[in-house]
């Protein structure tokens, strides 16, 4: 009776054990499910949930990694991937996911190594093949990149994400009629992912075709209407063709979204100078500069386009700028004489000459060529 007893009780622990585990592979499929629908918070708990019941469940604790990176949480992430490595070192996920996460941490050595790891674990995981080639582009390698995005296309065609950084690849490499086509090739598989008009549009902006660019980056805002950058570029098109009073909208809409950017607020200087608005580019070069004092460097080249083309009172607004920036710029005082000189404003050349010599210009002309 006793030996029918004892029996019985390991007959019930197996079953208690056999349904444990079978509890947890179904959080994990929940986990998975939520995962890929971009529910990363949800999975995780999830996935927690498996790994309460099961401490040794190594695939639920790599793609809780795979939940984490997707939040930007690297260091939680990575420790998933270490615990799925110790507990289960021939999983070739988990590797990938390191590598994924070094990159991210600049660590540009050891990412490759675990990707090479992934991929020695199994060769046909399209994954470790992406992630391997995130990190040459990373390092600028773009050529050996695209080899391994190569690579994940061909284990998996319908992998948007490679044929959007094949793209990015290309586009750097200044192949970019086949970046054009990458993206093609993503937009047929999924053409609402901004990304792929993003990258399109810049190759169609260095091709010179600027219709097709303000297409690409309206399907790209119409997508993502949050991104400043878009609409940025759309305005670079847009000044491109001409179409100036469009491009300062652009630029207007860019800023509202992220008016910390300076380059959004000398852009649109640089229409509204095309537009004959001199005070309202100035105010736009200055915000720029009040910004970062590096990007108004071109003050004294817009000046100088000026006064190349006679247009000597915009030219001095653009000088006074430059001195507004860098009081001791003798240039930008030089440059003012020569375009109030222009205008017949003798004395104010004079002065502007004679500020330009004691903070240090030692051009040829003299005093008395100033006042004739």
């Amino acid at each position: 009776m006793k030996l029918i007893l004892v029996a019985f009780i390991i007959l019930l622990a197996l079953m208690t054990s056999a349904q444990c585990q079978q509890t947890a592979e179904d959080w994990y499929s929940k986990g998975d499910l939520l995962l890929n629908l971009g529910k990363y918070n949800e999975s995780i708990d999830a996935y927690n949930k498996a790994i309460e019941l099961n401490q040794s469940y190594a695939v639920a604790w790599s793609h809780k990694g795979s939940a984490l990176f997707n939040l930007s949480l690297y260091n939680e992430s990575l420790k998933c991937y270490n615990k799925a490595i110790e507990l289960d070192s021939k999983l070739a996920p988990p590797w990938s996911g390191k590598g994924a996460v070094f990159a991210n941490f600049g660590k540009y050595e050891e990412a490759i190594k675990a990707c090479d790891e992934a991929i020695r674990l199994d060769p046909n995981l399209a994954k470790a093949w992406y992630n391997k080639g995130r990190v040459l582009s990373m390092q600028g390698n773009y050529g050996e990149a695209i080899k391994a995005y190569d690579e994940a296309i061909r284990l998996d065609p319908k992998y948007i994400v490679v044929w959007i950084s094949k793209g990015g690849a290309l586009y750097n490499q200044g192949k970019y009629e086949e970046a054009i086509n990458a993206c093609d090739e993503a937009i047929k598989l999924n053409s609402s992912n901004p990304s792929c008009w993003d990258i399109k549009g810049m190759a169609l902006m260095e091709q010179g075709k600027y219709d097709e660019v303000v297409k690409a980056y309206d399907q790209a805002i119409k997508l993502k209407p949050s991104n400043p950058g878009y609409r940025n570029n759309k305005g670079n098109a847009l000044y491109s063709l001409g179409k100036y009073d469009e491009s300062v909208k652009a630029y207007d809409q860019a800023i509202k979204l992220d008016s910390s950017d300076p380059v959004y607020w000398s852009n649109k200087g640089n229409t509204l100078d095309k537009l004959g608005k001199y005070d309202e580019a100035i105010k736009s070069y200055s915000k720029a500069s009040e910004i970062d004092a590096n990007i108004t460097t071109s003050m004294l080249t817009k000046g100088n386009s000026h006064y190349n083309a006679g247009e000597y009172v915009a030219a001095i607004r653009y000088y006074d700028e430059a001195i507004i920036q860098d009081p001791k710029d003798e240039y930008a005082w030089y440059n003012k004489a020569m375009a109030l000189r222009m205008l017949h404003r003798d004395s104010e050349a004079k002065a502007a000459y004679t500020k330009a010599r004691e903070l240090g210009y030692s051009g040829t002309m003299t005093l008395m060529e100033m006042t004739t």
